[in-house]
């Protein structure tokens, strides 16, 4: 699925905003088309911005993030596949 995607976006809030930005900047040097999405206000935004093809990766200890809920909700009505 990462493989194959027109675009990647690592999703993550609080503590796990560093582990999205070294995700995001591994799978660049793995040659994959992939940015890190670490600013609550902006999430379900830029997660609605996704489509076909393209990927939301979203990191959370928890699972139960606002901000992550409603970029998932956003990215899968966009069309895009979600990981979590």
């Amino acid at each position: 699925l990462l493989d194959g995607a027109a675009r990647i976006e690592v999703f993550a809030v609080g503590p796990y905003r560093p582990v999205a930005d070294d995700a995001a900047a591994r799978l660049l040097h793995l040659g994959l088309p992939a940015v890190a999405a670490t600013d609550p206000s902006t999430l379900a935004a830029r997660a609605a911005a996704l489509g076909l093809g393209q990927v939301a990766l979203l990191l959370s200890g928890s699972g139960t993030a606002e901000e992550l809920l409603a970029a998932a909700d956003a990215a899968h009505a966009a069309g895009a596949a979600v990981l979590a």
